[in-house]
């Protein structure tokens, strides 16, 4: 099967979410660490292997953390013979005895020191078949160095929107929305409560995590910058991980990508009882989490590209990925 597209795809998402081509230049200064391994020598040449196997296969890779390479244990006798050991490499100095584990070598390159917490959230890749705390057995996880704690919301508020005030027609919309619903607190540069300074940075570089302004509310206003089919992004997502129902506004087929319940349009908004909001999200809720656990394990992009290297004739789709698969 041809491989070209997943390549093109990756490529596009990995240099958005890893910018960085010092980091990557200096990960890649070592190739000798792979010299025995089935798998290409840097992440971007792996893609490949990763498609085809790694990603579309439970526990084919068992990741390491760099910190815990010293407590790192070998493989067990009746382990695949096709295991890959990884680690997440931000920098050559961590790589202590990577070279020295038994089994076949991942190098998972294009990792930062630093990743914005919205993304960790949306992988299902965070454990492996053994317990949260074993550190050998995690598939994916960002760096000990900025990991994110758990959300802990307390759902005490009615609706929140985080909004750079920089779209007039946007700022129009979230006005028109707030006089319908009754009370929107307004996060970011169009604001009227505060969120130490967020300007759509993560924490690491200078901002504050936007969930932070999500998670104690039940609704969130989900504005898209574009309208148009299949464009559904964080806007949405960012809602549901943060377990707040998105007030929608952006793909028209977003019925494709979510459960009914799970969001409101902005068209719908003037239907809804906001006197009694609380009891419309407690409605709302169990079709909420399982719009989470469809993001989790489906919509992620791992999970999006095992289930392209399972089925690539669903390349040939407009919609490779939706409810009803």
């Amino acid at each position: 099967m041809s491989i070209k597209p997943f390549e093109r795809a990756l490529r596009r998402w990995r240099n958005a979410v890893f910018p960085s081509q010092n980091h990557r230049r200096r990960c890649l200064s070592r190739p000798d660490l792979l010299a025995n391994s089935v798998v290409a020598r840097h992440h971007g040449r792996s893609i490949r292997w990763c498609f085809q196997y790694a990603y579309a296969r439970e526990f084919a890779v068992r990741f390491i953390l760099p910190w815990a390479l010293p407590q790192a244990e070998p493989l067990p006798a009746d382990a695949p013979a096709d295991l890959a050991v990884g680690v997440h490499l931000y920098d050559e100095t961590i790589i202590g005895s990577f070279a020295d584990l038994p089994g076949q070598k991942f190098l998972l390159s294009g990792e930062l020191e630093t990743r914005h917490p919205r993304l960790d959230r949306a992988l299902s890749f965070v454990q492996g078949p053994q317990p949260a705390d074993d550190p050998q057995y995690i598939r994916y996880a960002p760096i000990l160095c900025f990991w994110v704690p758990p959300l802990t919301p307390i759902k005490s508020r009615l609706c929140s929107v985080v909004d750079s005030g920089r779209y007039p027609w946007r700022v129009e919309l979230i006005n028109k929305l707030a006089a319908q619903i009754g009370s929107v607190d307004i996060f970011g540069g169009l604001s009227n409560r505060n969120l130490g300074g967020y300007h759509g940075q993560s924490a690491a570089a200078g901002g504050n995590d936007k969930c932070l302004g999500i998670q104690d509310y039940c609704f969130y206003l989900s504005l898209e910058r574009a309208i148009a089919d299949d464009y559904l992004t964080e806007k949405f997502a960012d809602a549901v991980l943060c377990d707040a129902v998105p007030i929608y506004h952006g793909a028209p087929n977003v019925r494709h990508y979510a459960h009914s319940d799970s969001y409101i349009t902005t068209d719908e908004v003037g239907r809804i009882d906001w006197a009694n909001w609380r009891r419309e999200y407690d409605r709302r809720l169990p079709a909420l989490r399982a719009q989470k656990e469809f993001l989790r394990t489906r919509l992620n992009v791992f999970s999006y590209f095992a289930t392209l290297a399972d089925n690539p004739s669903l390349l040939n789709q407009p919609r490779p990925i939706t409810l009803a698969q």
